[in-house]
């Protein structure tokens, strides 16, 4: 049997068209699928790569496009301080308007009730003839010390000595007056003595 070339070449253009139309329609079902995805998903209140709410801590922040800024606190100022942290400046600050302890000279203790803080109290003792040193101590009064000092065994100042003074008797001066240096030749003689008598 005898074949027509030209419509040969027809089938095979068909064939080609037939293929491609079968590509082209399997692309569009898919698109269509997807589609209608897309479509039941926006029906159900969703949106397709949206982000629709951030919360921080519970609460919502601002969404802009498909962005979300959230501010992060860099600094310590920027946060709540509500374990009543203090700067340094606040403690120097207290620190300078705390005040140092003094003394003050009372007739008596003072009660803790009217005793003041930062004072330390010197009460007369009348058996000890010094005074006792009182503090205001946790809301009482405590006896810290007293201004009893033992000086007994001290060398007293006498005028016109220092703690340099030659302390010495007229005795021990002449005797130190008295004592020469010996010479090499006297040092040399006297060990050359001492080791011949050992030899």
């Amino acid at each position: 049997m005898a074949y027509n070339e030209e419509k040969l070449a027809n089938l095979r253009v068909l064939k080609t068209l037939a293929e491609r139309v079968r590509r082209e329609c399997a692309g569009k079902e898919r698109v269509e699928a997807l589609e209608s995805r897309v479509n039941e998903l926006t029906v159900q209140g969703g949106e397709p790569n949206v982000i629709v709410e951030v919360k921080v801590n519970g609460e919502s922040q601002a969404v802009a496009g498909k962005a979300v800024d959230i501010a992060v606190p860099v600094k310590a100022s920027e946060l709540e301080n509500d374990a009543g942290y203090q700067s340094a400046a606040q403690v120097a600050a207290a620190i300078a308007a705390a005040g140092h302890a003094g003394f003050e000279t009372a007739q008596a203790v003072p009660d803790a009730a009217q005793a003041k803080d930062n004072v330390l109290y010197l009460v007369m003792n009348e058996q000890t003839g010094h005074y006792d040193i009182y503090a205001k101590v946790g809301g009482e009064m405590a006896l810290l010390d007293d201004t009893t000092v033992d000086l007994s065994g001290y060398v007293e100042k006498a005028e016109g000595k220092g703690l340099s003074s030659e302390d010495f008797t007229a005795a021990l001066k002449a005797k130190l007056e008295s004592l020469s240096a010996a010479t090499d030749e006297e040092v040399a003689e006297m060990l050359s003595d001492v080791f011949a008598a050992q030899e």
